[in-house]
């Protein structure tokens, strides 16, 4: 019916993606999700930490994210600093015309 391949790539994604909580196997699971789905994500991502996760693999990530979101902000930075340097080119440039006019 399914191919194997199928079941990981599509039907377990969807199935985590969204969740039918009408139908749970988890019942405190299914209610928190209906109740509180922030509290659910909270505990859902406690227990992939705890249970799921290679210590030295999540510390490798955390590294590469926060090197990530220094370059993000670094990026950020330098391209308000190019949009400040062109405002002033601009403004520099109306000046001029402005004198020419007078």
């Amino acid at each position: 019916m399914f191919e194997l391949q199928h079941v990981f790539d599509v039907f377990l994604p969807q199935l985590l993606l969204y969740p039918n909580a009408k139908d749970p196997l988890n019942g405190a699971a299914a209610q928190l999700f209906l109740s509180d789905p922030e509290k659910y994500k909270a505990k859902v991502r406690e227990y992939v930490v705890k249970f799921a996760s290679d210590p030295e693999l999540l510390k490798k990530v955390t590294e590469k994210t926060e090197e990530a979101v220094k370059e993000s902000k670094k990026e950020e930075k330098e391209n308000e600093d190019d949009t400040e340097l062109s405002e002033t080119s601009l403004q520099s440039d109306d000046d001029e015309k402005n004198k020419e006019l007078k």
